[in-house]
């Protein structure tokens, strides 16, 4: 008899009582008509607070206190969504929200007049060896992702799906019902997440099986896909659903208190406790999931804890899977294969970027003297979330850097209670994106009480960072252009170009972009809004001022090479280049910029041969570049 791991996703069943509650209750409905939207999602985004409206539209649920400055997101696929702040939503006793309907135009589709016999191809995992319950009794909206990727040799996008498949485990409702939904595979920093819905349509399937494969057709709605992305399947609990559950659970606890125990962690100050359930005790409808690593190694899984909640990386792989065809209306008789033994020569995926939004905003211009120690002007709101993943009798920390920039993390812990090893303090350097860091293990599993209390400090830069005093840059112009240095006496005004409007700004080392001019959104950067800026690999930071916002050639995130174009000079026709250097705290020191000088090319603070043409060797150009990148990179200079 074959051994079944299940795995829960989150017990909410205590709240946390440091903080009070806001208490919210509403309707959702249609415009125009004014007509109940069923299973719409409420929340707000990546945080613990979500959930999802009742058949009729009703919902209600509560918002701890420190939310009040944050906005609710009202959303329903196939309607246009809407930000409420919650100070606006403690107004009413009883909301009515309305959402409007948004249009929705099918794939298109080709039809031709002879009959091409199709291809068929199953892709996902069908893969299982345990399940994953959703168990929260109060928020709701939880789901799992699953990367579908073609890998077979003989198909090429477009494809068409025809239907999802879904591994039902176990199921102890009567009847459950699930959304299927589609998103796109976006490519966060180097990491492929799920992104924004494909299909705009709510698809809710009702089952009543206890065990076996679910099956959803979804070939009416005319799904063409161009690239790979996420298949996703969402618990749908009404309210009622989650107060039968919170009544099993008490009684369970009432009834067998030797099985439950109280665990908590304190992050911060803030001690938060939930219940613990021992013993073969499972309520819900379980997914069905692998955690072979042949199969973790080969897969991407997601999995999220309410509506709107951040993805996170799943331990685990969903078992789904979808069925695709290069044909929009395939027929029985035409072929089918399985990508359970993918072949060798898989094809490639490709992942689209999101676009960094273009938003004029007026570019500050910050005094920066060569001396003294200045704040950056603006900073990430949470740069980095730490998230926390049990299986069976493991604590598996992981860090998420949601910036571009490397950030030092030191993790304090106290009162290790039945975990191993017994740590005191922990450092680590994070990379953007997502960081492993350490395990600790339950010593005594007949000792069902574990816990700690942990403290974090986030200091951004590479503390093992030096910064290259003597690194020579190249001027930000073009081979055999012509700039001069600002005479001006005054320290920040050194490093100023005085340049024809609508010049070419090139870069003048390899680097990453960390910001750019006009971007819309709050960014860690040292300059002003209009600042473009570019992290070296010895921990500096270049920035550039005084661009056009409007024409802006890379995007934040980008690695760039020297001479490579960057934007163009606003009208003023002037650029600043600055260069900084961390020194702790968030706080950075501008340094003096040593440019490349040609044998017999008189360079200084003061100008730049009075505005001689500037040449550009090719030792120079390449400098830190690797092999790769000095074959495909093309000099724009």
């Amino acid at each position: 008899m074959r051994t079944r791991l299940f795995s829960f996703i989150l017990f909410c069943l205590t709240s946390i009582t440091s903080f009070s509650q806001i208490p919210i209750k509403g309707k959702i409905v249609s415009l125009p008509d004014k007509q109940p939207i069923a299973f719409a999602n409420i929340g707000i985004i990546n945080s613990s607070i979500g959930t999802i409206a009742n058949t009729d539209g009703s919902f209600s649920f509560k918002i701890p206190s420190y939310f009040s400055h944050d906005s609710v997101l009202f959303s329903a696929l196939g309607y246009s969504k809407i930000f409420i702040p919650v100070s606006e939503l403690t107004r009413e006793t009883e909301l009515t929200v309305y959402l409007r309907e948004a249009p929705y135009a099918l794939s298109e589709v080709m039809l031709t007049a002879e009959r091409v016999k199709a291809k068929i191809y199953k892709a996902g995992n069908r893969k299982f060896d345990g399940g994953s319950l959703y168990a929260d009794t109060v928020m709701a909206g939880a789901a799992m992702a699953l990367l579908i990727q073609n890998k077979s040799p003989k198909f090429r996008y477009p494809v068409y799906i025809q239907d999802a498949q879904l591994r039902i485990v176990k199921n102890t409702f009567r009847e459950f019902k699930i959304r299927v939904r589609l998103l796109e595979a976006e490519n966060i920093k180097g990491l492929i997440m799920p992104g924004k819905d494909l299909l705009n349509q709510s698809v809710v399937v009702e089952s009543k099986i206890a065990d076996g494969w679910l099956k959803i057709d979804l070939s009416s709605y005319q799904l063409k896909m161009d690239r790979d992305f996420f298949l996703v399947f969402e618990w749908i609990l009404e309210q009622k659903d989650r107060s039968h559950l919170y009544q099993q659970y008490e009684q369970f606890r009432a009834e067998h208190p030797s099985q439950v125990s109280i665990d908590y962690s304190i992050i911060n100050g803030v001690r938060v406790p939930y219940y613990n359930y021992q013993g073969n005790f499972y309520l819900g409808t379980s997914f069905g999931i692998s955690v072979a690593p042949s199969i973790l190694n080969k897969q991407t899984s997601y999995y999220r804890l309410n509506s709107f909640g951040r993805w996170i990386p799943g331990t685990s792989v969903l078992a789904g899977s979808v069925t695709l065809s290069d044909q929009p209306h395939p027929t029985l008789a035409d072929t089918i294969e399985s990508e359970d033994e993918p072949s060798e020569e898989a094809l490639l995926s490709y992942y689209k970027r999101n676009p960094v939004s273009t938003v004029n905003i007026s570019s500050d211009s910050i005094a920066y003297p060569i001396s003294g120690i200045s704040d950056l002007h603006t900073r990430f709101a949470d740069p980095i979330r730490i998230e926390l993943h049990r299986n069976e009798n493991q604590l598996a920390f992981f860090a998420y850097n949601l910036t571009h920039y490397p950030y030092e993390l030191i993790m304090d812990f106290s009162k290790i209670h039945n975990l191993e090893p017994v740590v005191s303090r922990k450092t680590y350097t994070l990379s953007p994106g997502v960081n492993r860091l350490l395990v600790l293990t339950v010593t005594d599993r007949a000792d069902a009480n574990y816990h700690y209390e942990l403290s974090v400090k986030e200091l951004i830069g590479d503390p093992d960072a030096r910064p290259d005093d003597a690194f020579a840059y190249l001027i930000p112009v073009g081979n055999s252009r012509k700039a001069m240095v600002n005479d001006s006496a005054q320290a920040y005004y050194e490093d100023q170009f005085i340049m024809a409007a609508g010049d070419t700004v090139f870069a003048m080392r390899k680097g990453v972009v960390t910001a750019t001019a006009g971007m819309g959104k709050v960014v860690d950067r040292i300059g002003g809004a209009g600042s473009f800026e570019v992290l070296h690999a010895d921990g500096t930071v270049m920035v550039y001022q005084h661009l056009d916002t409007s024409h802006v050639f890379v995007q934040a995130g980008e690695t760039i090479y020297p001479g490579q174009a960057l934007s163009i000079v606003r009208e003023k026709g002037d650029l600043q280049v600055m260069l900084f250097s961390f020194v702790g705290e968030g706080r950075v020191k501008r340094m003096r910029i040593p440019y490349f000088q040609k044998p017999g090319m008189t360079i200084s603070y003061d100008n730049i041969s009075n505005g001689a043409a500037v040449e550009y060797t090719t030792d120079i150009i390449v400098k830190e570049m690797t092999e790769k990148e000095i074959r495909s990179h093309k000099f724009i200079h």
